[in-house]
């Protein structure tokens, strides 16, 4: 008998040793090449099994894709459960930054396994979608219970979900960053954006510029002939469905096109995935560049473009393209190219924060680390609506853009 349950044990074992491989190596192949792009076939041939192996431990893809968003959420929670301990607000969130920057050193050391980027999720079908979105929500909300606390009673709900929103973003982020530092330098890397998400960049002198300068500049920005409202309607479809349910159909529709006059307008889905990424670029770049024609500090153009690339994701013309999704989709050739052009757009952002250090608008910081902190958030704000239903292109400048800008803890309200 004790022979017996020594083997079911040893089996058992062996069993979730291997079901944790694949959701391992499917994470790794998920992240590569997104969860379309991505066959049982492959997942179990990275672990020495054909697919028929597979199956044993989970019959279709879609399974093993939830079992690895389960795995993400739990990683975040947990890491949640610690920081919520701190005894205020400002200490939550720099524990909750140093424990992710800590957790994705460990993953790119291969010391953890890893975990699925979360702008993934979209691409599953229902009802394993709606189950999981109903598990991000409890995280979100879970999430932000640590801006909670007698130095944010004053703020509004809209106020706590948006910068939650913005909390929950930022960390989810920082996978991209780690892999480019030394892990001597993972705590600088965790103090400095912990630094900038909590009190911003803006030196204490620079007031928020509440101007609205960027409507001087915002209305030469959109495109409205065929073409781009064709781009539009994808990148929304995209953003809200993932890769797989924008279908060639759904998007054709909308036009009141066949799907063989979608391929008149298209070479190939992935085709349309590289113009929806250059539009959005492009966008960005806009801004940039018309913002940097008008005077002013480099504080007041930094503000601008935050503030008026917000508004646009908001607004009839937006919204941006997801870059943390749909790259995985693009053939090689696309896909480095949007690399170096993202890369690009990242850089002039950070050319503008060094312009802030050089006239003393903006505060010491680093300046990659503020770049990304920006196009961060500026991409997460075409999901601010899930959070705050109220929010739109007039009020997410307060709402939103200025935390943003200025740090989590900064005033609510103009």
């Amino acid at each position: 008998m004790t022979e017996t349950i020594a083997e079911t044990g040893t089996s058992t074992k062996r069993y979730n040793d291997k079901r944790e491989a694949l959701v391992s190596a499917a994470t790794r192949l998920f992240n590569e090449r997104g969860v379309v792009g991505t066959t049982l076939a492959e997942v179990g041939n990275s672990v020495g099994l054909v697919k028929n192996s597979v199956t044993y431990y989970f019959r279709r893809k879609e399974d093993l894709a939830v079992a690895c968003f389960d795995r993400a959420i739990n990683a975040h929670d947990a890491l949640v459960g610690i920081a919520v301990k701190q005894p205020d607000v400002a200490a939550r969130v720099v524990e909750l930054i140093r424990l992710h920057v800590l957790l994705q050193g460990e993953i790119t050391q291969r010391n953890q396994p890893p975990v699925v980027s979360l702008g993934e999720l979209r691409a599953l079908p229902p009802p394993h979608v709606d189950e999981l979105f109903a598990r991000y929500t409890a995280m979100y909300r879970h999430s932000r219970k640590l801006l909670e606390g007698p130095e944010t009673a004053h703020w509004s709900r809209a106020d706590l979900n948006a910068r939650a929103h913005l909390l929950v973003s930022f960390v989810s982020g920082i996978r991209t960053l780690v892999n480019r530092y030394d892990p001597e330098d993972h705590p600088r890397l965790g103090g400095g954006l912990s630094r900038i998400f909590l009190y911003g960049v803006n030196d204490p002198a620079s007031a928020w510029a509440a101007s609205g300068a960027e409507l001087e500049w915002l209305s030469q920005i959109p495109e409205r002939d065929l073409a781009a409202q064709f781009l539009r309607v994808a990148t929304e479809l995209i953003n809200e469905q993932g890769y797989g349910g924008a279908s060639v159909n759904k998007i054709a529709e909308k036009f009141n096109l066949t799907k063989g006059g979608f391929y008149y307008y298209n070479e190939s889905k992935g085709d349309l995935i590289a113009q929806c990424f250059e539009r959005s670029v492009g966008t960005i770049r806009k801004a940039v560049n018309l913002t940097e024609t008008f005077g002013g500090q480099a504080w007041e153009h930094l503000s601008s473009i935050v503030r008026g690339l917000v508004r646009f994701q908001l607004s009839e013309d937006g919204p941006l393209l997801r870059s943390t999704a749909n790259s995985a989709y693009l053939d090689v050739e696309n896909r480095e190219r949007v690399s170096t052009e993202l890369g690009r757009v990242a850089e002039r952002i950070a050319g503008v924060v060094v312009s802030g250090l050089m006239d003393g608008s903006i505060r010491p910081v680093d300046a990659t680390l503020a770049s990304h902190t920006v196009l961060t958030g500026i991409m997460a704000a075409a999901e601010l609506r899930r959070w705050v239903r109220t929010a739109n292109e007039y009020n997410s400048c307060d709402l939103y853009a200025r935390p943003m800008l200025q740090g989590v803890l900064c005033p609510v309200g103009p």
